[in-house]
């Protein structure tokens, strides 16, 4: 279920397919706290098909009880060259303004397909290496 007919504006919630997405969250905010600009991920990542790795970078806020909202329905979808992946890829999501309540979390999306875009036509496992090195920026300021 890909492609033009699954448009983000649909009413339907966006959905990820379990196996084939990793999710790192952050503790909750302490505070509230605006995030204006473009969030970026520097990480390790590794595939198994002869085509370019093909990712999905998504951002959500998670409220306290752990419902989970994508901020402006956005999703970055990022391609990298296999002759690219000895070093960290560099990974910009989409730019947003968004005001993170105290007590939410941020929570970043790695997944290998989406709903609203033709996704790669060859099968493929995508490993993520965390650890040192590996960065998240998230653009914010306190409130």
């Amino acid at each position: 279920f890909t492609g033009p007919s699954a448009s983000p504006n649909l009413a339907e919630d966006p959905t990820d397919i379990p196996g084939q997405h990793a999710d790192f969250t952050t503790a909750p905010f302490t505070s509230d706290v605006t995030s204006v600009g473009v969030p970026s991920l520097r990480v390790k990542l590794s595939h198994i098909a002869p085509t370019d790795l093909v990712i999905y970078a998504k951002a959500w806020d998670v409220a306290p009880d752990g419902t989970a909202a994508l901020i402006n329905r956005q999703i970055a979808p990022a391609r990298i060259p296999t002759s690219a992946l000895s070093a960290p890829a560099e990974i910009k999501l989409i730019g947003f303004a968004h005001r993170f309540a105290a007590g939410h979390s941020f929570r970043l999306t790695l997944a290998t397909t989406d709903q609203t875009s033709y996704n790669n036509p060859v099968a493929d496992a995508i490993t993520i290496t965390t650890g040192p090195g590996s960065i998240l920026t998230l653009p914010t300021g306190a409130d």
